[in-house]
């Protein structure tokens, strides 16, 4: 279930385009689902936030992606090291992480 601040959300067309880019192309592997799922909940952490740094914990990455807190943190992990999003650091306010997309996703 999505938090009711989604409903009222204006589209952000970066997160938008960059779903669509994420729900077309193939995930291979073992884990390719899942790291699909993240990146989709990624793009709805940013879409939520409308800025370039957008925040995204764990915590809430795994309840968008509907997967545990261990297999969303290594799964962020495999998102990050293939450059598909990059880490900018921890938010003052709340300490949660701090993204941006990639650009492994720039063209895309």
């Amino acid at each position: 279930m999505l938090p009711k601040a989604f409903d009222f959300t204006d589209a952000d067309p970066v997160s938008d385009r960059l779903t669509i880019w994420a729900q077309s192309r193939p995930w291979p592997g073992r884990t390719g689902e899942t790291d699909k799922r993240v990146f989709l909940a990624l793009c709805r952490r940013a879409r939520l936030d409308r800025r370039k740094h957008f925040r995204a914990s764990v915590r809430e990455v795994a309840e968008l992606a509907n997967v545990d807190k261990m297999t969303a943190k290594r799964s962020l992990h495999r998102i990050t090291d293939a450059g598909f999003v990059v880490w900018a650091g921890s938010d003052d306010k709340s300490g949660g992480n701090l993204y941006t997309f990639g650009g492994a996703v720039a063209g895309a």
